[in-house]
């Protein structure tokens, strides 16, 4: 090896070691049986070995609320440019073997270790709901609070009413999903059928397909979006549609007319076809 070439490893090897401590930085990590928490939130995630994940579940319960402050810190883990540039700089040099976790694997251990622990992270909301407004990964701080519990819902709720369309967004996913949601969540959704944001009008629909409510109110409001400017939203309009069956019998003509128009886009044809069958109680 030439002398640039022991220069330039040792300067890779440099910046690997202080990028790997950068990273590492943050909440002291609780351990359980002499493991640290990380170690247990992999193998929570290991595939098809039914006993490992059983063991790491328990562990995780038995570290409780100290897991939480960690937990947090992977939700809002990030590929930094800088950690971005030490991997492939890792990559190209085949003698130093280096792994660093992806930011969105970090994210979702976090969002697995959470529904483990449900409503005994319950402290965690207030910290929760400010990151899902001031974080860059809302869908999956979303999806957190969906697990915890209805003091974690009643946060969600409030998210509706944000400022920034990408939480409206994720809050909705959240209460889409979350088995604490209550039943009349559907009322909720139909407001956010009229927002100006054309992905929130979309998780809207989806949620209302999942929640039918109201079928009075519900159904003129899914109606008026059968002509949303939005593929997505006219799509998933229908589909909600067809969650009330019968009861969606006055969207009829809306739907036959999309459904022959060859000029439609293919999935909204099928999904006016499939609403049509459940409104006329053929499936």
């Amino acid at each position: 090896m030439s002398r640039n070439n022991r220069i330039l490893g040792f300067v890779v090897a440099a910046i690997l070691v202080a990028g790997a401590a950068l990273y590492a930085l943050g909440p002291d990590e609780p351990s359980h049986a002499g493991r640290p928490l990380s170690e247990w939130l992999e193998q929570l995630a290991a595939p098809k070995d039914d006993d490992a994940k059983t063991s790491a579940e328990d562990a995780l319960k038995a570290m409780g609320k100290t897991a939480v402050p960690r937990l947090i810190a992977k939700l809002r883990a990030r590929d930094s440019d800088l950690k971005e540039q030490i991997e492939l700089v890792a990559r190209l040099q085949p003698w130093f073997n280096v792994s660093f976790s992806r930011a969105s694997a970090e994210r979702a251990r976090a969002i697995k270790a959470f529904s483990v622990l449900g409503p005994a992270a319950t402290d965690a909301v207030p910290e929760l709901r400010r990151t899902l407004e001031e974080g860059e990964n809302p869908k999956d701080v979303a999806e957190t609070l969906a697990q915890i519990g209805p003091d974690a819902v009643v946060a969600l709720g409030e998210a509706l009413q944000s400022d920034d369309p990408n939480v409206r967004s994720a809050a909705i996913h959240g209460l889409d999903v979350s088995p604490f949601t209550p039943t009349d969540i559907a009322d909720r959704f139909l407001i956010l059928l009229a927002d100006d944001n054309s992905i929130v009008r979309f998780h809207a629909a989806r949620a209302i397909f999942h929640h039918p409510g109201s079928p009075e109110r519900a159904v003129p409001a899914l109606i008026a979006r059968l002509d949303d400017d939005s593929n997505l939203v006219r799509r998933y309009a229908a589909r909600a549609l067809g969650a009330y069956g019968a009861s969606a019998a006055e969207a009829a003509p809306k739907l036959r007319e999309i459904s022959t128009n060859r000029d439609e886009d293919a999935r909204i044809i099928g999904a006016a076809l499939s609403a049509l069958e459940r409104l006329e109680n053929r499936l």
